[in-house]
C-alpha cells in the first residue's frame, strides 16, 4: 500500500496510508488528511490515484505544493519524491515493505552485492528443509555427528522461543546456538524499523571472541531476501572478479555468506546474516537449510516479542503523557497527541518552537514543558518580544549596566540572567528585531552574552522555548527573521491547535471558566443551560481558548440567574449564523423572540420591570433583548409608566 512519511516539519514521523481512491489534504478538520499548520491552505490539495501510480492537485493554495522543491500544480508522484506542503515534509512510498527495506542504505555497508551465478534460493517450508537435514545424514560418515549437532540446536532453539526472554536475550541465544551447528566466523539478526522514521537494529555474535560484536552486514543481501521473502546462499564470493574490487570485502575475507528472511505472522521483520572467511570449510546448502528453518521458526516469536515490547513502550508513554503536570485542559485526540508530545519533549533540553493562532495556549504548553523537564526546581522566565523596542528588549534579556544609556540609573539583570539553570520562554518571536536577533544567536551557539555597557562575559545554562503565531518561513524569505536563527530554534516543534479544530474541549473548557470566573467575581453560577453549550459549540472562535474565557466572564457578570443562558453570552457569538438551512432556523427562532417580546412589553404597559417579569428574566436582560432584536423602533412608541426603567439606563 503507497502512503505519506511525514520526514520534517510539525508531523515529522508520522505515517499517512493512501487509500485508492481521492484524498484531500488542508488544514480544515473535513479533510481527509488535516495538516493543522497556518501556512497550510483550508482545501490545499489532492492526491488520487491514477494509471501510473498516485498524482497530486494543487487546489490554488496560498503557499504552493512543492514536489522535490519545484512549485507544481499536477504532477505524477513516484516513489521517494519529497512533497512539501506548507511546513511539513513528505516521502512519498509507493510500496510499503520496500521502504523498510530502503532503510538498510543506513547499515554499515561492507560492499555485497549479489552474485547470481552463486546465488542459490530455498523454499520457506520448515518441514521440507528438516526433512532435507536428516536425509542428507547419512551422505557422508563425518557428518553423522554435526547433523546431530544440528537437530539438538533445533531443540535448544525452540526452548529458546519459547522462554519469552527480552528481544536482546533472545537474538543473542539464537545468534550462540545457530554458530554451534553452523561453522560460521559470524551471524547476525538484523531488524527492520517499525516505521520508516527509526533505525533498523542490528545485534551481532563473533565466534572468536565469544561475545557480542559489531558485524557488517551486506545492505544489498539482507534487502532482496526481506523483499523476496526467499533465503539466498552463495559460496563464492571471493571469487568473484565483482567482489575482489570492493576493499571492505578483502579486508574481511568473506568467502561464503548466507541471509535467511525472518517472517512473522503479519510482516517480513529481518533476517538472520551468517558469513564465513575459510575457504576450506565454507558454509553449504545445508547450512543455507538450517538457517531457513530457524528463520521460519523464528520469525513469529519474535515478532510478537517486539510487539509487545512496543505495547510496554507505548503504554509508558502514555502514562508518562497522563501525569503530566500541566494546565491544559481537553480531552480531544489533538489535545491528547499535544501532551504526549510535551511528555516527550520534556524529558530532553532540546530548544523548542511552539507554533499556533493567538490564544491557543502556547505559553501554557511551555510552562508545562518547564514543569515537568529536570529544570523544574529552576526559574522559568518569560518576555513578550512584541511589547517592547530593540533597545529596551535587549536590557530586557541581557540586563545593563549602570550608565550604559539615558535612564540607566542601576545596574539591572536580564532575564537570561534570572533563567540560569531553567527555562527562558521568548513569546512573539517573529517580533524580535535584527539587532537582538544577532545577539540571542550568540547566546544559543555560545551560551554567553554580556549586559549592556558591560565588557565581562558571562556564561548561563538555560533551555530556550519560543513561540510565534506568524509564518517564520515567510519572514525568513523576505529577509526580516534571520535563517540561521530560524534552525537553530526550530529543533523541536509543537503545533497549537485552534479551538475550532477541537470542539470537543468546548464544554469542558467553559465549565472550567465558569468556575474560576463564579469566583473571582463573587458570583455563584452552577454552569451552563443547554442552549448557551449549543451556541458556544456552534461559534467559530477566531480568538480560541482566550476569547472563549472572556464570553464566559462576560456571560457571568451580566447573568442574572444561577445558569449562563444563551442571551447572557456576548452579542458575537449570540448573533453567529450557519448557512443553509440553519440559517432560516435561526431567523424563525429570532421572529418567534421579537413576538415574545413584544406581547410582554403590551401587556406591561411599557414597563421593564413588569415586562421582564413577564417573561422570567432580569430587566437588564430585557434591555439587552430589545437591543439585539432590533425591537426599539417599534417600542419607541409606548412610552414606559413612572413605575418603569428608562430603556436608557444601563
Amino acid at each position: 500500500m503507497a502512503s505519506l512519511h511525514a520526514i520534517a516539519g510539525p508531523l515529522q514521523g508520522a505515517v499517512f496510508q493512501l487509500p485508492a481512491e481521492e484524498v484531500s489534504v488542508g488544514r480544515l478538520a473535513s479533510n481527509q488528511l488535516c495538516v493543522g499548520d497556518p501556512s497550510v491552505s483550508r482545501q490545499h490539495c489532492l492526491i488520487l490515484p491514477v494509471d501510473q501510480g498516485f498524482q497530486i492537485r494543487d487546489l490554488g493554495s496560498n503557499n504552493g505544493t512543492f514536489v522535490n522543491g519545484k512549485r507544481v500544480q499536477e504532477c505524477v508522484v513516484s516513489e521517494g519524491d519529497k512533497i512539501r506542503i506548507g511546513d511539513t515534509v513528505f516521502r512519498f512510498v509507493a510500496n510499503e515493505e520496500a521502504a523498510l527495506a530502503e532503510q538498510y542504505l543506513r547499515l554499515p555497508d561492507n560492499g555485497v552485492v549479489a552474485n547470481s551465478q552463486a546465488e542459490q534460493q530455498v523454499s520457506r517450508s520448515a518441514e521440507t528443509a528438516i526433512q532435507r537435514i536428516f536425509e542428507n545424514a547419512g551422505e557422508i560418515v563425518g557428518r553423522q555427528g554435526e547433523t546431530a549437532a544440528r537437530a539438538k540446536s533445533l531443540l535448544s532453539i525452540g526452548a529458546a522461543l519459547n522462554a519469552g526472554q527480552e528481544p536482546q536475550a533472545l537474538q543473542i541465544a539464537l545468534l550462540k546456538r545457530i554458530l554451534e551447528a553452523i561453522p560460521g566466523d559470524r551471524a547476525a539478526i538484523v531488524l527492520l524499523p517499525q516505521s520508516a522514521s527509526e533505525e533498523p537494529t542490528i545485534t551481532g555474535w563473533d565466534r572468536h571472541c565469544g561475545e557480542p560484536a559489531p558485524v557488517p552486514v551486506s545492505r544489498t543481501l539482507v534487502t532482496k531476501a526481506v523483499l523476496d521473502r526467499s533465503a539466498i546462499f552463495s559460496d563464492s564470493v571471493t571469487a568473484c572478479e565483482e567482489f575482489n574490487q570492493v576493499s571492505s570485502l578483502a579486508r574481511t575475507r568473506v568467502a561464503s555468506v548466507i541471509v535467511a528472511p525472518l517472517v512473522g505472522e503479519q510482516r517480513t521483520i529481518g533476517a538472520i546474516y551468517l558469513d564465513s572467511a575459510d575457504v576450506a570449510n565454507p558454509l553449504t546448502r545445508q547450512h543455507l537449510e538450517f538457517a531457513a528453518v530457524v528463520a521460519e521458526y523464528a520469525g513469529p516469536p519474535l515478532e510478537r516479542i517486539l510487539q509487545l515490547r512496543a505495547l510496554k513502550e507505548e503504554n509508558r508513554r502514555l502514562q508518562s503523557a497522563s501525569q503530566l503536570e500541566h494546565g491544559l485542559i481537553g480531552c480531544s485526540p489533538a489535545m491528547r497527541q499535544i501532551a504526549e508530545r510535551i511528555a516527550r519533549i520534556a524529558r530532553t533540553d532540546a530548544t523548542v518552537m511552539i507554533r499556533g493562532e493567538t490564544g491557543t495556549g502556547k505559553e501554557l504548553a511551555a510552562r508545562a514543558i518547564h514543569q515537568n523537564s529536570g529544570r523544574a526546581a529552576r526559574p522559568f522566565e518569560a518576555i513578550n518580544c512584541s511589547l517592547l523596542r530593540d533597545t529596551l528588549l535587549e536590557s530586557e534579556l541581557f540586563g545593563h549596566e549602570k550608565g550604559s544609556f539615558t535612564g540607566a540609573i542601576a545596574q539591572k539583570r536580564g532575564r537570561l540572567e534570572l533563567a540560569d539553570g531553567g527555562t527562558l520562554f521568548l513569546d512573539e518571536l517573529a517580533e524580535l528585531g535584527e539587532s537582538p536577533q544577532a545577539m540571542l544567536l550568540r547566546v544559543l551557539q555560545t551560551r554567553e552574552f554580556q549586559r549592556l555597557g558591560g565588557c565581562r562575559p558571562m556564561r548561563v545554562d538555560i533551555r530556550i522555548i519560543a513561540a510565534t503565531n506568524k509564518n517564520l518561513e515567510e519572514a525568513v524569505q523576505n529577509r526580516t527573521f534571520r535563517e540561521d536563527l530560524y534552525y537553530r530554534l526550530n529543533v523541536v516543534s509543537v503545533r497549537m491547535p485552534p479551538l475550532r479544530e477541537r470542539v470537543e474541549d468546548v464544554q469542558l473548557l467553559a465549565d472550567h471558566f465558569v468556575q474560576l470566573s463564579s469566583r473571582k467575581n463573587k458570583r455563584p453560577v452552577k454552569g451552563l443551560s443547554a442552549g448557551a453549550t449549543a451556541l458556544l459549540k456552534r461559534y467559530d472562535w477566531p480568538g480560541n481558548v482566550r476569547e472563549l474565557e472572556n464570553a464566559i466572564e462576560y456571560a457571568v457578570v451580566f447573568g442574572s440567574t444561577d445558569e449562563i443562558l444563551p442571551e447572557d453570552l456576548p452579542d458575537v457569538v449570540i448573533g453567529s449564523r450557519e448557512a443553509g438551512a440553519a440559517a432560516g432556523y435561526h431567523d424563525a427562532v429570532r421572529e418567534a423572540k421579537r413576538t415574545i417580546v413584544r406581547s410582554a412589553w403590551e401587556q406591561a404597559a411599557g414597563n421593564y420591570v413588569e415586562a421582564a417579569r413577564l417573561l422570567g428574566i432580569h430587566v437588564n436582560n430585557l434591555h439587552r433583548l430589545i437591543r439585539e432584536l432590533e425591537l426599539k423602533p417599534t417600542l419607541s412608541g409606548s412610552r414606559p409608566s413612572a413605575a418603569g426603567v428608562s430603556p436608557n439606563r444601563r
